[in-house]
């Protein structure tokens, strides 16, 4: 049974907005400088779909294997993100750090910290596509 609260609708309606919006400029219908990006728009419009699927997932929170389906595949493209981030997102975009540690460490700090989120999000993702497949159907 679908519960929809207007909390639930309101948290849905602006998430599922803002994913579009990043869809829209990841499929260049809306402009955007890509020099101002930090990321290429194959993951703005990675993270849109993000959005959109947690909107989703929070209106089904409670159905089950689809809802395990939807926190799945929200894992495992967070992981794919973060592996981007890890692998080829560009250094001088990296702020923050620990003071007193050249930029090159602390850019292979958080290159390891974006790299264990990645693995982690991959195993969440994992667990939760299991976990639907262990479900009957409903």
């Amino acid at each position: 049974m679908l519960i929809l609260t207007r909390s639930r609708l309101f948290f849905a309606f602006i998430v599922s907005g803002l994913g579009i919006y990043s869809l829209l400029l990841a499929f260049g219908v809306l402009p955007a400088d890509e020099l101002e990006l930090n990321a290429p728009m194959w993951v703005v419009g990675l993270l849109g779909s993000i959005l959109i699927l947690c909107s989703l997932l929070v209106l089904f929170a409670n159905h089950g294997r689809f809802a395990d389906l939807l926190a799945g595949t929200i894992c495992l493209l967070f992981s794919i993100a973060g592996a981007w981030v890890s692998s080829a997102g560009s250094a001088e975009h990296f702020s923050g750090g620990i003071p007193f540690i050249p930029l090159r460490v602390n850019v292979f700090i958080a290159r390891i910290v974006f790299f264990g989120g990645a693995v982690l999000c991959l195993v969440i993702a994992f667990i939760a596509f299991r976990r639907a497949a262990r479900k009957s159907p409903e």
